[in-house]
């Protein structure tokens, strides 16, 4: 992933792994040890490749209404509380609206209040995710369950964050939502595969 270079992915599995690893009980001096890995490599992201480089900085810098993030913001700020619907043009001048910038795109069109409802239908999966990982009997469930949840959780925040300047453009879509059907198909078959083996644990 570093190679390719794709960071954002690479963010979004060291998180992930990370978070695992304590979970599986890893003591807390090698999860130091791995994280101050992953900020060196941060770092070395940013000296080494000009593409990190140059958006760490421009993220910095005041926001630029000319740039992705900037078209972004004026399309959340155009949307309101219930959206401008056939009237949204900023989308329009908004590049990637349909995957990276999915959100900005769904607040412009259909509002702020559509957009929370849909965030709290995310946040009702993930919820169920813990409970069932909570809740199983077989550790490889509960840790499959964690996993699940943790990535679909990561992948949504850091998307978020890159739709509302808070994080430089990563490059990460909106789980379910955004256009593509690489990511569409492999969180089907993410969660298909996890809802088979909650199912079971349930049953023995």
């Amino acid at each position: 992933l570093f190679k390719q270079p794709d960071i954002g992915t690479l963010m979004l599995y060291s998180a992930v792994t990370g978070c695992m690893l304590f979970i599986a009980g890893l003591p807390l001096k090698i999860c130091a040890i791995l994280g101050t890995g992953v900020v060196a490599g941060a770092i070395g992201a940013f000296f080494l490749l000009h593409h990190v480089h140059e958006r760490v900085v421009d993220f910095f810098q005041p926001l630029d209404p000319n740039t992705q993030v900037g078209y972004s913001i004026h399309s959340i700020r155009q949307g309101g509380l219930v959206g401008m619907g056939d009237e949204a043009f900023m989308t329009e001048k908004l590049p990637m609206a349909e995957s990276d910038f999915v959100y900005a795109a769904l607040v412009e069109d259909f509002g702020a209040i559509l957009a929370c409802i849909m965030l709290c239908l995310m946040l009702y999966i993930i919820n169920r995710l813990i409970h069932d990982a909570r809740g199983a009997r077989d550790p490889f469930v509960f840790y499959a369950a964690s996993g699940a949840a943790l990535l679909f959780a990561f992948q949504i925040a850091i998307n978020l964050a890159t739709t509302l300047n808070l994080m430089p453009p990563t490059g990460i879509t909106l789980p379910f939502i955004s256009f593509g059907g690489s990511s569409f198909l492999s969180f089907c078959l993410l969660f298909g595969m996890i809802f088979a083996i909650i199912r079971e644990d349930k049953w023995k």
